[in-house]
């Protein structure tokens, strides 16, 4: 079922990410044209492109490096979770074979709660993430802006990660005016629907 929906999905939502990578590099690109445009820009871009101890290239490079070495850590985490998952048991009195003999059934009682707790967590944020990406793009898709399944699947993704996924769903709606957008005064500034 979910092969099939993904099939059927698949093609709209690559076409939505390539069209949210697009308009990600419109965004920049306008947002350096209108640095170029002050001299408070024209600094800002100065030390972003290294024209000071701060160098843009350079903090990118950092963060290609350490994203490589997350890499390598996440895959070794989901090989050794495929291990764990594939013979729970083993490892779970190998653990509590660490423990004395007299606290080994208190060990064992311990691990359990923390698994069944570990289990609802998981099932309880995999909810979250299903209602925030369904509610994200209908609501997207409601206000008129451009790959609202895409941002959908992003607002959802994102919601695994505590407080920095939250902060990720911002972004896209400053990079995309909505497609039908009116402006209107009411009372001290203008308001853009």
């Amino acid at each position: 079922m979910v092969a099939g929906a993904g099939y059927v999905f698949g093609s709209q939502i690559g076409a939505e990410f390539t069209d949210v990578m697009q308009r990600t590099n419109d965004a920049v690109t306008l947002l350096m044209k209108q640095l170029q445009g002050s001299q408070t820009g024209k600094l800002i871009l100065q030390h972003i492109q290294g024209g000071s101890g701060f160098s843009l290239p350079g903090v990118l490079g950092n963060l290609f490096t350490v994203s490589v070495r997350f890499l390598e850590a996440l895959v070794v985490t989901v090989i050794g979770g495929f291990y764990l998952a594939a013979q729970p048991g083993l490892y779970r009195s190998g653990l509590a074979k660490l423990f004395p003999r007299r606290l080994r059934k208190e060990a064992n009682e311990t691990l359990h709660d923390i698994g069944l707790a570990l289990r609802l967590w998981l099932i309880a944020d995999m909810i979250q993430m299903v209602l925030i990406g369904s509610l994200t793009t209908v609501a997207v898709w409601l206000i008129g802006l451009p790959s609202p399944l895409a941002l959908g699947v992003i607002a959802g993704l994102a919601e695994f990660v505590p407080y920095v996924g939250q902060s990720l769903q911002l972004f896209p709606r400053y990079w995309w005016p909505p497609r039908r957008a009116s402006t209107q005064y009411c009372g001290r500034r203008w308001l853009t629907f």
